[in-house]
């Protein structure tokens, strides 16, 4: 996605020159620089005179960086720490967690992730009103679900991975901290004082709990989430809600329900300040609560091994981890800078 395919006949020598020729012209970022057509592409697979040679230029991983700015009409974000976290672990992370941009390593060497806007949406309404994550994306990566507002409130809206068009998903009015199911046929979200559940078809919004906020949807249809800074899990059909970790011990913001089960990893703030907060893990079976990184919010667990969290001067980081330890493996690494 981010730079040019290598040439097969570097990577085994034994593969003859036109067949290299063919797999370079089919892999190639633009379509209309490809064959047209399976037909052509076969044609030039048993063609042993079939030459292709592009020009080089700048790929995405070597081109200058441009500065991320969000859509939309919000206030000026990088004046606003909170903003900064907010944004850096709800839309960032959500993407680098499902699409998998780092590169399992002992020594992390993260890939370099893609920075985008998503158009279309107006998302204001999401900061200056009690913050939260504006975006997730589906375990599969075929379904993105966001944050927006119009006429003043908010609502979710999901389009395809692969589309253009966003449609509004009923019944959801005030949401916000929007988390998918596993399958990535529902999700939840908090709104009117309570976390609901929605069909990506549409449908009613049904109640799971009463809380105030920052669910997340986890295996085995559990979903965690904070509610006065407590932590707390039910089922993701309701009912009465277990309370992990009460406020009197540690404050609970953004938690994240491991996959196996094992913790709970989340931020908490230490004298509401961004820079001060800390990535604490609540392991189940033991009720220990330790901190994994000194400084750091919105944990979030990805398949190569590694939690992603933001920093609160605004930068993305990863870590490596070992879900059987429950242990830091390594040293952490910038993802993207402030």
């Amino acid at each position: 996605l981010t730079v040019d395919a290598p040439s097969i006949t570097s990577e085994r020598r034994t593969v003859p020159p036109h067949v290299g020729n063919a797999l370079a012209k089919s892999l190639e970022k633009l379509p209309a620089d490809r064959f047209t057509s399976a037909a052509q592409f076969g044609t030039a697979l048993g063609d042993e005179g079939f030459t292709y040679k592009a020009r080089a230029g700048a790929s995405a991983a070597t081109a200058p960086s441009e500065p991320f700015v969000p859509v939309g009409t919000a206030k000026p974000w990088h004046r606003d720490r909170r903003s900064i976290a907010g944004l850096v672990a709800g839309m960032v992370l959500a993407a680098l967690a499902a699409l998998g941009w780092l590169r399992p390593s002992p020594s992390p060497e993260p890939g370099v992730p893609t920075r985008s806007q998503v158009t279309g949406l107006n998302f204001a309404g999401i900061f200056g009103d009690g913050g939260g994550v504006g975006l997730a994306i589906s375990p599969d990566g075929r379904w993105i679900v966001a944050v927006a507002t119009e006429d003043g409130t908010r609502y979710l809206y999901i389009r395809q991975a692969d589309d253009i068009e966003w449609r509004q998903l009923p019944n959801t009015e005030g949401a916000r901290d929007p988390t998918f199911s596993p399958d990535g046929q529902s999700v939840a979200f908090f709104g009117r004082d309570a976390i609901w559940k929605v069909s990506i078809t549409g449908g009613p919004a049904l109640p799971i709990a009463t809380a105030d906020g920052r669910p997340h949807w986890g295996l085995n249809d559990t979903i965690v989430y904070s509610d006065a800074g407590a932590l707390y899990r039910v089922g993701a059909s309701g009912g009465e809600p277990e309370r992990l970790l009460d406020s009197d011990t540690v404050f609970v913001i953004y938690p994240h329900l491991l996959p196996n089960g094992k913790a709970v990893v989340f931020g908490t703030l230490a004298g509401g300040d961004p820079l001060n907060s800390r990535i604490l893990i609540f392991e189940m079976e033991t009720g220990e609560v330790r901190e994994l990184v000194a400084s750091g919010s919105n944990p979030r667990y990805v398949p190569t091994g590694h939690l992603i969290f933001g920093h609160g001067d605004g930068a993305l980081m990863g870590v490596p981890f070992d879900l059987e330890t429950l242990q830091t493996t390594g040293a952490q690494v910038t993802l993207l800078p402030a």
